[in-house]
């Protein structure tokens, strides 16, 4: 073998390694991306169940309560379910249903039944 050449086993190493660093690093991406969703859903998720309780605590309280909270998410109000993101959790209130976008909101109660709107 002569000053500079490569044998062909050595090429096919090197290609070998190179597919193993390319795969490694696409299932590292997938991983992070497939953590980034679970975050985001469990935001959604933690998020529509503080909004359902809200709820309910103004129908139990009843006519005059009122309650402001801030909200990262659009909101789709039901008569007995809040979808949030993708997540959808339910209540036992009666609501006026309503779509409401992300920012300051305003649950109140003042016939017993619940009004959500923005502010």
């Amino acid at each position: 073998m002569t000053k500079g050449q490569v044998t062909v086993e050595t090429m096919i190493m090197i290609t070998i390694l190179l597919f193993f660093f390319i795969v490694s690093l696409g299932i590292l991406g997938q991983i992070n991306w497939s953590q980034q969703v679970l975050e985001s859903q469990a935001r959604e998720w933690n998020e529509c169940n503080r909004i359902a309780g809200i709820i309910q605590e103004v129908f139990v309280q009843g006519p005059g309560t009122q309650i402001q909270f801030q909200s990262e998410n659009d909101l789709d109000v039901s008569n007995t379910f809040l979808y949030v993101g993708e997540m959808d959790c339910g209540f036992a209130a009666a609501v006026q249903p309503v779509s409401l976008t992300s920012g300051s909101i305003l649950v109140s109660n003042s016939t017993g039944r619940v009004i959500l709107q923005n502010e």
